[in-house]
């Protein structure tokens, strides 16, 4: 696929994943079961609670964001990520009279597909 050039739709998604139509399709409706629950201990006590996908799930994940979210650029502002940390993501914010972080919880859980759908659409 050419860096450029994003599937715009279905098949082309596809092809994009090494699936067939039909596969996609399947995995598209399977996909609220191919997720499982761990309880990973936070550093101060308490425990975070994750949803990590199965291998399946999260090979197909890993294509999507090779193929399709790497090619989408991103704002210069915008932070996170691979060679990114806490202490790079606060170099931006020095000397700045205030900085407020916020930990946004269940944020996750609160997207839906059809804002997902949206962005790309857009």
């Amino acid at each position: 696929m050419e860096k450029s050039k994003l599937p715009s739709n279905v098949i082309e998604l596809a092809k994009v994943l090494g699936l067939t139509e039909n596969d996609l399709q399947k995995l598209a409706h399977a996909a609220p079961n191919l997720y499982h629950t761990k309880r990973v201990p936070k550093p101060r006590g308490g425990f975070r609670i994750i949803n990590p996908p199965f291998k399946h799930l999260k090979d197909i994940q890993k294509k999507i964001l090779r193929a399709i979210l790497n090619q989408i650029p991103v704002h210069q502002t915008l932070h996170g990520g691979p060679k990114t940390s806490t202490k790079s993501a606060a170099k931006a914010h020095i000397k700045q009279p205030v900085v407020i972080a916020l930990d946004i919880q269940d944020f996750f859980p609160s997207v839906q597909s059809k804002t997902v759908c949206r962005v790309f659409e857009a």
